[in-house]
């Protein structure tokens, strides 16, 4: 189970959340610290850009469509050629 991915489809269905009401709608299975384990997922999904800080504790998903959201912050180098495409002849 991808927690992260978890909490976004959460975070589709509502317009912010509190930490709360995410640990109460998306299961985690933590019996102890789980508020400390969510406080952490959601800072990490913060610095990805995946996740919007509203204030203290209330979470809002990011819709932006740039590139670092996208790739789940791995670096991509431009002039790397992709497997996928095809090379000019």
């Amino acid at each position: 189970m991808n927690k992260q991915l978890e909490i976004q489809k959460y975070l589709t269905t509502v317009d912010q959340a509190s930490l709360k009401e995410i640990s109460e709608n998306v299961p985690f299975g933590y019996y102890h610290n789980g508020m400390k384990h969510l406080g952490a997922i959601m800072s990490r999904m913060v610095k990805n850009g995946k996740v919007k800080r509203i204030r203290k504790g209330i979470y809002q998903i990011y819709l932006n469509n740039n590139a670092a959201s996208c790739n789940d912050g791995i670096a991509v180098n431009k002039l790397q050629i992709s497997m996928f495409e095809e090379r000019k002849k």
